[in-house]
């Protein structure tokens, strides 16, 4: 048993190592886990927040409508493997003649520089009535930063740039591949709510990267389970 722990121990170090130095999304404190505590902290690469080997950072807001509160808009870390992200709970609601907007950027890229982001996905709860519409409009810059970060516009030249405009939907999901696998996405979105004559809502929203795995990554799985086997194969015989 010491010696699989001791496999289970090299292996954890191995991944981990040159990361220490960020802050896993994860441990956030409950109360911290909002966009105005993101912002505030997790501005560049080097003071992001950590999900498995992706670093999210640059948060930042454009021109927020209608009172949106950055402290009320929730954020619950994905640690879904080989697919983290975010779930958001914006707490944005309306009814007739109600308008409230707010535009949202960050950026995700592999600690490693590795390009194994493959597509990004997006999940959208909302509700309306009437005439009222509730809409994500998404921007991604697929391997370069925008110049407008908060606008979603200007990706440098060569770089891949994505668009998802969704309005209204039932719970579902919406995903795009990119034309070439990136270590780095530069996401913008505009979310808002237009009651009109009517009502509307967006309760939550996810994002999430899909990645295929390193090769350095995958042999080292195999390697620690190979390991592993030998163990308890002479753990047995020598019972």
């Amino acid at each position: 048993m010491k010696k699989i722990m001791t496999v289970v121990a090299l292996t954890f170090a191995l991944c981990t190592v040159g990361s220490a130095a960020l802050t896993l999304c994860a441990n956030v404190a409950a109360a911290n886990q909002n966009l105005a505590f993101y912002e505030a902290n997790f501005t560049t690469a080097a003071t992001g927040c950590q999900i498995d080997d992706k670093v999210f950072y640059g948060w930042s807001n454009g021109a927020i409508t209608g009172g949106v509160n950055p402290a009320n808009v929730l954020i619950t870390p994905i640690s879904t493997a080989l697919n983290p992200g975010f779930m958001f709970n914006p707490n944005m609601s309306v009814g007739p003649g109600g308008i409230q907007d707010l535009p949202l950027h960050f950026t995700v890229a592999t600690i490693s520089g590795a390009k194994i982001i493959e597509d990004l996905s997006m999940g959208f709860a909302g509700g309306f009535t009437g005439n009222g519409i509730a809409t994500i409009n998404e921007f991604g810059c697929i391997g370069g930063l925008f110049a407008q970060p908060n606008a979603g516009t200007n990706c440098p030249a060569g770089n891949q740039v994505i668009n998802l405009n969704v309005s209204n939907p039932p719970p579902v999901l919406f995903d795009i591949k990119f034309s070439n696998l990136t270590n780095l996405v530069d996401v913008f979105k505009d979310i808002s709510v237009h009651g009109n004559t009517g009502s509307a809502s967006i309760s939550s929203f996810t994002q999430q990267f899909s990645e295929v795995p390193e090769v350095s990554s995958v042999l080292l799985l195999g390697t620690s389970f190979l390991l592993s086997s030998l163990a308890i194969r002479r753990k047995r015989a020598s019972q």
